[in-house]
């Protein structure tokens, strides 16, 4: 990993932005950071793993004591319920939450790319829904690098 101080865009001779090298820095300061990513995922593994062993001797010792919660100097360890509901037939549950009218069973989010798709081709826009657009800027990586991101 880059370690010196060479993250900096620097100014050609006439005062104009050096191109050429902001896109080659931007391009090596996502990588690092991708690396630097990947690194610290792995580097941590041993420790979740550790982490998840002392959680399973702790929620066995309350199951074993029938306590849901152990207070100690360091702090208190406590059982906790981590619920999921996961869609394995999208058609079966929309048919269901419409036939029963039971609408609290789905969490409404607007779709972006439709709502613009409808409000570029009515030329309005769609009730309820706050949007927003900024400008940002995108980088890839050169073809002489044989890949593209």
């Amino acid at each position: 990993m880059n370690n010196n101080n060479d993250n900096e865009v620097t100014l050609a001779g006439n005062s104009e932005l050096d191109v050429d090298e902001a896109v080659k820095l931007y391009v090596e300061l996502r990588n690092e950071k991708a690396a630097m990513k990947a690194w610290l995922t792995e580097a941590t593994k041993p420790i979740d793993a550790a982490m998840k062993q002392v959680e399973s001797l702790l929620l066995q010792h309350m199951q074993n004591t029938k306590v849901n919660s152990v207070s100690t100097n360091h702090g208190v360890a406590y059982q906790r319920v981590v619920r999921s509901a996961t869609i394995k037939d999208r058609k079966a549950f929309q048919d269901f939450v419409i036939a029963l009218g039971l609408f609290d069973l789905v969490d409404w989010k607007a779709n972006k790319v439709q709502v613009f798709d409808y409000m570029e081709e009515n030329k309005t826009e769609v009730p309820g829904v706050n949007t927003s657009a900024y400008m940002t800027v995108g980088v890839r990586k050169g073809s002489d690098t044989g890949e593209d991101e």
